[in-house]
């Protein structure tokens, strides 16, 4: 495999790993409702990544998978942060009312799910970048005496931003780029590499959490 094709498969690689480290801690998992949340983020990457890995190697349309996959990430990723800000419940659900009326206006305005439009995917990066800064400003507010280092929703929220963040920028540089004739394969690899590191944080959070903490 070459560094480039491992680079492009790297969506569906790092996911697979993580999924091994979680399943390793399977009965803390599930007795944790955000480590149970992740471990379902991670198989809609897995499937879903990889499923479009694989009609893309088949020259098949495969953009009806990203649009799931960024519908699916987007409310299991705000169920995880209601759990993270249990004080912005409301702000959440109003969150998600604002994902489905951009997604339903960006596909009733010509939009389809058989065409990538980075529209949609700005826009829940951009709200989820939002969420984790509300965490990183509780953490201000209400500091605890155990160090950041060993909380799990510290490592969590800091993959969450890292990735959302850099995708955002992905997104919205995508339909320049492809007006101008750039290519953009560069930025889907970039992605990819993004996206391990959240599976990095993802991990650090689980080997810091212990079976006695409230979540």
């Amino acid at each position: 495999m070459t560094g480039k094709l491992f680079l492009i498969y790297l969506d569906t690689i790092a996911p697979f790993l993580t999924l091994l480290v979680f399943a390793v801690r399977m009965r803390l998992v599930l007795k944790e409702r955000v480590l149970s949340l992740l471990f379902l983020y991670l198989l809609v990457q897995l499937v879903l990544n990889g499923t479009a890995n694989l009609f893309s190697s088949q020259r098949i349309n495969s953009h009806p998978f990203f649009h799931l996959n960024i519908f699916l990430s987007f409310f299991l990723v705000t169920e995880v942060y209601r759990s993270l800000l249990p004080s912005r419940h409301g702000l959440i659900g109003w969150l998600r009312v604002a994902y489905v009326g951009a997604t339903a206006l960006n596909l009733l305005t010509g939009g389809s799910i058989y065409r990538f439009n980075s529209f949609g995917f700005s826009v829940a990066s951009l709200l989820v970048m939002a969420l984790s800064l509300l965490y990183f400003l509780q953490v201000i507010r209400e500091p605890t005496q155990e160090g950041l280092s060993r909380q799990p929703r510290f490592w969590i929220n800091v993959g969450f931003f890292t990735y959302f963040t850099t995708s955002f920028f992905v997104f919205i540089t995508y339909d320049y780029f492809t007006r101008k004739g750039i290519k953009v394969g560069y930025l889907w690899r970039f992605h990819n590499v993004m996206l391990t590191l959240l599976c990095t944080y993802l991990i650090t959070g689980l080997l810091c959490s212990r079976s006695d903490r409230k979540y």
